[in-house]
């Protein structure tokens, strides 16, 4: 079978963070994986990004038409016709109403990635929402052609990732290694401040590192702070073996986004900050379930209550251990080839309400 060719179109930056960009490029490594070519269509401000999707073998072009309109949608609609692309994926809070009615119109089958229902009523051909607690109700405003992918057998996960596997360990014993990990953006400097905050609680034997996200303007700030806490702790930015890193962490720290995802996969015990109000549902529900132990919205608490809950975490091995096993029981890592299966089923099929692989295998 010919694998038409893919157009992604999704932003990253210090706003909106790159969640969005980061999944859609395990989507592109999948389609890749199945022989398809892939584009990249995204705004100037993605350009730290650029290079992870050109290794891959995928294009990039800039989008310079304002983000999420009229405009956009007519531009995005033209790339598509002279690329030739047979499939269209668009991912991001910032695509209006408008935006999205114009490229569910136009020729190219749509897969629109969103998450907690916030698209409301919907016209494409696939909508894809990975949290455990969506369910079909959230999109009883979509039109008859929607096929829905939703849940935890969706999950997008970049090939790193798959082929790193679940960690083996049990985690009883106490921790060492800690990741601090709060997205691409890190708007609200949850980094640093954790950092200052870890400090005089950590042991002495643990071996912090933070990872700064490519949109995170504060990189040269955080390494200060950590040289001047005088111990082995590190800052480490555009990190090409996350995956490693992760796996090998004892304890994540870090914000409650695609991350999440990750960290079950691999069976890493973690604690999770909603810093966007999109996150705030699904870390609740990871909570629920034994995946992670939530810090809350980010507003409603302080570094110092993160440092404790970081104490006590490390303190409870039964609760790392149990966390360690919903998470793998959890996510299984075959997402990706389950949506780029589900998109190249032939021409999209009206199955309102389609769930494929529920996420109920833990509840």
């Amino acid at each position: 079978m010919s694998v038409p060719r893919l157009l992604i179109r999704a932003d990253a930056g210090p706003v909106v963070g790159a969640g969005h960009v980061v999944r859609c490029l395990a989507l592109a490594q999948g389609w890749r994986e199945a022989g398809g070519d892939v584009m990249l269509l995204a705004s100037a401000e993605t350009a730290p990004l650029f290079p992870r999707f050109r290794a891959e073998g995928a294009e990039v072009r800039v989008q310079d038409a304002p983000t999420g309109g009229a405009i956009d949608a007519a531009r995005t609609l033209e790339v598509a016709a002279a690329w030739g692309a047979g499939r269209l994926v668009v991912d991001g809070y910032q695509f209006a109403r408008e935006y999205r009615s114009a490229v569910a119109a136009g020729p190219v089958p749509l897969l629109l990635i969103d998450d907690n229902g916030q698209a409301g009523e919907v016209d494409a051909d696939w909508v894809l929402d990975q949290n455990l607690h969506t369910t079909p109700t959230d999109y009883a405003g979509a039109t008859e052609r929607v096929r829905l992918l939703l849940g935890s057998a969706y999950v997008l996960l970049r090939r790193d990732f798959r082929d790193a596997g679940p960690s083996p360990r049990d985690h009883r014993s106490p921790p060492r290694r800690l990741v601090l990990t709060f997205g691409g953006g890190d708007a609200f400097d949850w980094t640093g401040r954790v950092l200052a905050a870890l400090e005089p609680v950590a042991a002495p034997d643990w071996a912090v590192t933070a990872v700064v996200g490519p949109a995170n303007p504060r990189r040269e700030e955080l390494e200060t702070l950590v040289a001047a806490q005088g111990r082995a702790w590190q800052v480490r930015s555009d990190v090409a073996d996350m995956a490693a890193l992760l796996r090998d962490a004892d304890l994540v720290v870090g914000a409650a986004g695609s991350t999440l995802w990750e960290v079950a996969f691999l069976g890493v015990p973690t604690l999770a900050l909603a810093v966007a109000d999109n996150q705030r549902k699904g870390l609740a529900e990871c909570a629920r379930r034994g995946l992670v132990r939530s810090l809350g919205w980010h507003v409603d608490t302080t570094p110092a209550a993160i440092a404790r809950a970081v104490e006590a975490l490390a303190a409870d091995p039964e609760a790392r251990v149990a966390m360690a096993a919903a998470g793998r029981a959890t996510i299984d890592g075959h997402g990706v080839s389950r949506v780029v299966s589900a998109m190249l089923e032939g021409e999209p099929t009206s199955t309102p309400g389609h769930r494929g692989g529920r996420d109920d295998r833990v509840s």
